[in-house]
């Protein structure tokens, strides 16, 4: 099954292929990654160009027929199936933050189309259906997509709210979408089946449990919320109003995956991953309620030997099940996104507490990256005019430009910058809080709202008050409301505490600063509440005062 990884406070846009051959990243910066598993090295790395810059919010790998592979690219073909083209250029979705959906084809090593016209806000979570694929988004929509014509085949609304998860059951006919609450959609008519109601904060991911030989309704599923620390497991057929069993883990989840049931007798494995990087495993028969939270049979992690006096924790950021006949297999990657290390364990295997020492520097060399890493850069047209960060646009020269352009000249013993460099006085004169699409009256078009964001957590990784003077000097609410809507979750208590910062210096712009908190708080309250400290908050609190 094809699932997509919803984008949580602690889990970047990431997902392992359908075969778990492979696993893809996107970074904040554009950039799309794709690690083979089984060497641990890095097999794509493909740079958007400018215009197609924008932060991946959710991706999820199409259906993959047969065994794929990087190494060859395969024959050209007429497809005779829609489904069969799909599966041949070995798509992978990309939601992003201005709504639109790219298709990158791992075949071919470029993006194959990207889809617009469908959503107006963050991608928050994409699933595939043969050759269709459902995308949710925070303008409380959902879009069924043809992926080999990249056009709209419907749009309706879904809630009164944000929709964040979405999973689409094998016979196409039915479809889950959560937001905090769950609706099971008939797809023919746009009517909602069943309700689900049960989960205070927003449901990130979704997960379908069916019988083999079995109508879906006698299936179940599982859900997993912002801030909550259970799992929970529904019935589709159930009268009952809240879940009818649940998980427990150690700390908030990230991801779930489960296995496939191939008879009604069998437990369904489940695998969790925590926000703190711990993996939990459980093995359940899904029949009936359950009065308490079930316990994991398995808790996994890993720890590093880098430091020869002492060891450290090190997270696992992904994982899935795999089933290969009677056999099932976990395959998890940990450390961080310059160091990955991949391993896959019999389920067999595992014991009831478990901690592997592994050493990073060992998983892969840096030759043997450099020999098989594939890095894209794409063309830019000779008049294109860059108005984004520089993190946004490529540094790479194109083919377009003459030697002399890509040359660095000395004149008077100081470095000239060539064309494509903007130094930072240019970048903060080109920044602009209009609405996006909009134009200046030399036509040029300005920055949008998007970048707005990542100039803000871009000023405060670096501590560049340049750039957060002219950020936090906005007042329009509107613009302060969508750019905080932008902002990850992560960097919301650093937000917070350089407000509180300048409040504390210039009291008299203290009324300016406090719109931000307003929206901070109004936006990312669920986060807020889940934050094991509150120091930031109530020192924000005294600000007020």
């Amino acid at each position: 099954m094809a699932s997509s990884k919803a984008f949580s406070a602690a889990q970047p846009p990431l997902g392992f292929s359908p075969d778990g051959q492979y696993l893809a990243y996107s970074g904040p910066d554009g950039r799309l990654k794709i690690w083979e598993t089984t060497t641990g090295t890095l097999r794509q790395e493909y740079t958007p160009s400018s215009h197609l810059s924008s932060m991946c919010t959710c991706l999820s790998w199409a259906p993959i027929g047969g065994q794929s592979s990087l190494k060859k690219k395969p024959k050209r073909r007429k497809p005779s199936e829609a489904e069969g083209a799909v599966q041949n250029l070995g798509l992978l979705a990309l939601g992003t933050l201005r709504g639109s959906v790219l298709l990158y084809s791992v075949a071919k090593g470029d993006l194959q189309s990207e889809m617009t016209g469908g959503h107006s806000d963050t991608v928050h979570c994409i699933c595939w259906n043969a050759e269709s694929l459902f995308s949710c988004s925070e303008d409380r929509h959902i879009v069924k997509w043809n992926a080999m014509k990249g056009t709209v085949q419907s749009k309706w609304k879904a809630d009164v709210g944000t929709v964040y998860s979405l999973a689409v059951l094998p016979d196409g006919k039915t479809l889950l979408s959560a937001g905090k609450a769950i609706h099971w959609w008939d797809l023919k008519t746009k009517t909602i089946l069943k309700k689900f109601s049960g989960h205070v904060n927003s449901v990130f991911q979704l997960q379908v449990v069916l019988f083999p030989d079995e109508e879906p309704e006698n299936g179940y599923f599982l859900s997993a919320a912002k801030g909550d620390r259970l799992v929970s497991a529904w019935q589709f057929k159930s009268n009952e109003k809240f879940a009818l069993a649940s998980f427990a883990l150690t700390d908030e989840p990230a991801a779930i995956d489960i296995s496939k049931l191939t008879s009604r007798s069998e437990k369904v494995m489940l695998v969790a991953l925590t926000n703190s990087g711990v993996l939990h495993v459980f093995e359940h028969q899904l029949n009936g309620k359950c009065r308490k939270p079930l316990k994991p049979k398995v808790i996994l992690q890993i720890a590093s030997t880098d430091n020869p006096e002492t060891s450290s924790p090190v997270p696992i950021f992904a994982s899935m099940i795999s089933c290969n006949g009677n056999d099932k297999n976990i395959t998890f990657a940990y450390g961080d996104f310059v160091k990955v290390g991949f391993e896959k364990m019999k389920c067999e295997s595992l014991v009831e507490n478990m901690c592997l020492v592994r050493n990073l520097n060992s998983s892969g060399s840096k030759d043997e990256r450099k020999n098989t890493t594939k890095v894209v850069t794409p063309k830019v047209a000779n008049d294109a005019k860059v108005l984004a960060p520089g993190h946004l646009a490529s540094n790479r020269p194109t083919q377009h430009e003459s030697s002399s352009q890509q040359k660095r000249k000395l004149e008077d013993g100081c470095e000239v910058r060539t064309q494509r460099q903007l130094p930072m006085e240019d970048r903060l004169s080109a920044l602009s809080l209009e609405l996006p699409n909009h134009t200046d009256a030399s036509g040029s078009t300005k920055l949008s709202l998007d970048n707005v964001a990542h100039l803000l957590v871009q000023g405060l990784h670096g501590k560049d008050q340049d750039i957060l003077n002219r950020v936090f000097d906005v007042v329009d609410r509107n613009v302060i409301d969508k750019t905080v809507r932008r902002v990850p979750a992560e960097v919301v208590i650093v937000t917070l505490k350089e407000l509180q910062q300048r409040i504390h210096d210039k009291p008299d712009r203290s009324l300016q600063h406090l719109g931000w908190i307003r929206s901070i708080m109004t936006h990312h309250m669920s986060y807020l509440s889940t934050c094991s400290t509150l120091d930031a908050i109530l020192e924000i609190g005294r600000a007020h005062v």
